[in-house]
């Protein structure tokens, strides 16, 4: 008798933030985080088309002053989050009232349909946890958004969509 082989699929939670423009029928990345549920970080700012000098008053109040300036290609931005989410089968993707941000990830791989395969086409809405989210501490910018979704659930003691171990 043969012995079977039976693969363990394995689920990493990622809480993810997008900073990003909005203009005409356009939505351009500016930023992104990620962070995952065993604590790894993963940022990035985006080398778009968007136009500073028609950023919205809310942007360069609370998104410029926080970013860096050290700016990616699209294609070098998707690459590093293939890498950064590349080890795990199964992710599972986290966002706090996610829909804008859901569009501007898979923007970045050139649509939802390309997104890597094994990639669930499902965003999963942190804001349904209905957990208080830490005060950013002045800080605005996609991981730290990130970080306070990833930091929320960690205190709660939640396991599962919802369900706290504590």
């Amino acid at each position: 008798m043969m012995a079977v082989s039976v693969r363990t699929r394995t689920t990493m939670k990622y809480y993810f933030d997008t900073e990003f423009y909005e203009h005409d029928d356009r939505v351009e990345p500016i930023s992104i985080g990620i962070v995952s549920q065993d604590g790894r970080e993963f940022y990035a700012e985006v080398a778009s088309v968007f136009d500073v000098t028609h950023m919205t008053p809310w942007l360069a109040k609370n998104v410029a002053p926080n970013m860096s300036g050290d700016v990616q290609t699209i294609a070098q931005v998707r690459q590093g989050i293939i890498n950064f989410v590349d080890s795990d089968s199964d992710p599972e993707f986290w966002a706090f009232w996610g829909a804008y941000d859901w569009v501007v990830l898979c923007q970045l791989f050139g649509g939802m349909l390309k997104l890597p395969k094994r990639w669930v086409y499902k965003l999963k809405e942190f804001a349904d946890l209905k957990i208080r989210i830490p005060e950013f501490a002045g800080q605005h910018n996609a991981l730290a958004d990130a970080r306070a979704m990833y930091q929320a659930v960690s205190l709660a003691g939640v396991t599962e969509a919802g369900a706290s171990a504590k």
